[in-house]
């Protein structure tokens, strides 16, 4: 029976060494060294013999090594080393040669710290997930190419402020540490995906609702007070809207300005502007006195080159009351009651200065002849002085004229006043306008306070309720723990007796 056991354990070794021989044969051939699950516990000296330096891939994972070893340091071209499932608690200084190392993965081990020699190789996958680290070196912001770093299931307390300068960082992977925050400067990252679950955190900070480019947010299994974890259960959009209203509130609290604040302000503003005519109206709707001022305008002019026009007394009346309007101001040439009027000459009645009503009311025909309180009042007209006489007299002949002509249109305008309605004036109309403006904006302001009141209500509502069930929550594992300990100390008193 004994001469059978050692007829086996030598058929063994020989055996096992020939596989290895093969497994390096077609490492050297292929660029794969495949070890995975063949309990070693040193490196076999039998690579010696075999040119490895040009190996991409090696896998020592399930095996019992304590360090990584050296030898596949000198591996110059390797791409990707799996080394999970041993007993690695240090890495030599060596690997700082592999510097083509894409990709390393030294999960469930027993690091406890991580060599800082590691920060300085191009790793873009680092895989540290089931070891012992209790922090991360600051040389951590030196991995510039990293992309995805898993740290879960260590001990780790805090993040060093240094990870947050990692540009490239798409993935970080936190779960089940002993963390009770995050840093403020994690929103400097462009994150996709963010796992802080099963750590301490008690309440997430505001700022992290800025992370634009996070599509996955995970923070199951903590202790979170604010926000709720009935809205924490809801995923990332329903957090960051939460955040997003935790931050209005404390704003306001501290007295700055949110940018719906600034939306507001703008909207009373623009409300408070005035409206000209042609807000009010059509670019091609004009209004009645503007036509009269332009004919008034253009009148004076050719008045000034020496033609005269007859505008009429209702229209010259209107286009001076329309430019008081528009412009504030009048001209006080052309305000006829301002002239002083001789009451002799006034009360001289003429053949000349007598009109006929019916002769007003028919068409009129063209009248080359314009107003003197017009042509007196523009500048490019100039009198000489031997035609002095002639000049006054015409002059109070065309103002009696004037005076008539004003009378009898003030006559004819009452009768259409009193047979029609009048339009409205301009004026009011602006004014309703603006005041129905002013209403209108006062009742949406009106109705958006309300709605903020309905939501300030119902968000109160449910914290009341979210604070109910966590009660009850609570109180059932209080009460669950006490019938635990009843019944250990049953129990032990059992066993006693």
């Amino acid at each position: 029976m004994a001469i059978s056991v050692s007829m086996i354990n030598t058929s063994i070794g020989p055996q096992l060494i020939r596989s290895l021989e093969h497994i390096f044969d077609e490492a050297q051939h292929s660029g794969f060294l495949n070890l995975y699950g063949r309990k070693l516990r040193e490196f076999p000296k039998a690579a010696r013999r075999y040119d490895l330096s040009d190996t991409l891939l090696a896998d020592l994972s399930k095996n019992r090594f304590i360090e990584v070893p050296e030898e596949v340091c000198g591996f110059w071209s390797l791409e990707n080393l799996q080394c999970y499932c041993n007993s690695i608690r240090t890495v030599p200084e060596c690997v700082i040669n592999l510097q083509n190392l894409t990709r390393l993965n030294l999960s469930c081990n027993q690091l406890s710290r991580l060599p800082p020699c590691l920060c300085q190789l191009p790793l873009q996958v680092l895989e540290l997930s089931n070891n012992r680290l209790d922090s991360l070196p600051k040389e951590i912001k030196y991995l510039t190419c990293l992309m995805d770093l898993d740290v879960s299931c260590n001990e780790i307390s805090h993040l060093p402020i240094q990870l947050c300068d990692i540009e490239t960082l798409t993935v970080l992977n936190l779960r089940r540490n002993l963390l009770m925050d995050t840093p403020k400067e994690i929103i400097k990252l462009k994150l996709v995906k963010l796992n802080i679950s099963e750590n301490r955190i008690s309440q997430l900070d505001p700022i992290l609702r800025l992370m634009d480019s996070l599509i996955e947010l995970i923070v199951d299994s903590n202790p979170i007070i604010s926000p709720p974890a009935t809205v924490c259960h809801r995923g990332r959009v329903h957090i960051f809207k939460y955040l997003e209203m935790v931050a209005q509130k404390e704003s306001k609290r501290h007295g700055i300005q949110t940018e719906q604040d600034l939306k507001n302000v703008f909207r009373k503003s623009m409300s408070l502007q005035p409206i000209s005519l042609q807000h009010c109206r059509g670019a091609d709707n004009v209004p009645s006195q503007q036509l009269y001022e332009k004919k008034y305008q253009s009148s004076r002019a050719t008045a000034a080159r020496g033609v005269s026009v007859d505008v009429g007394p209702e229209k010259s009346h209107a286009a001076t009351a329309a430019s008081r309007w528009c412009n504030g101001t009048a001209d006080k040439n052309s305000s006829l009651p301002e002239r002083k009027i001789s009451q002799e000459e006034s009360k001289k009645p003429t053949k000349e200065h007598k009109v006929d009503t019916h002769h007003l009311l028919e068409p009129k025909k063209e009248d080359k002849r314009v107003p003197l309180h017009e042509v007196a009042s523009s500048p490019a007209i100039v009198v000489p002085e031997h035609t002095e006489d002639e000049f006054t007299k015409e002059l109070n002949r065309q103002k009696a004229m004037y005076e008539e002509r004003k009378k009898l249109a003030e006559r004819i305008k009452q009768t259409i006043i009193s047979t029609s309605p009048a339009p409205p004036d301009l004026a009011q109309v602006n004014g309703d306008e603006v005041f129905t403006k002013d209403s209108h904006q006062k009742e949406s302001s009106l109705k958006e306070k309300l709605s903020a009141d309905t939501l300030l209500g119902e968000e109160r509502e449910e914290r009341r309720r979210a604070a109910l069930r966590l009660q009850k929550e609570q109180e059932a594992l209080i009460e669950k723990q006490r019938q635990e300990i009843r019944w250990k100390v049953e129990t032990r008193a059992d066993l006693t007796c």
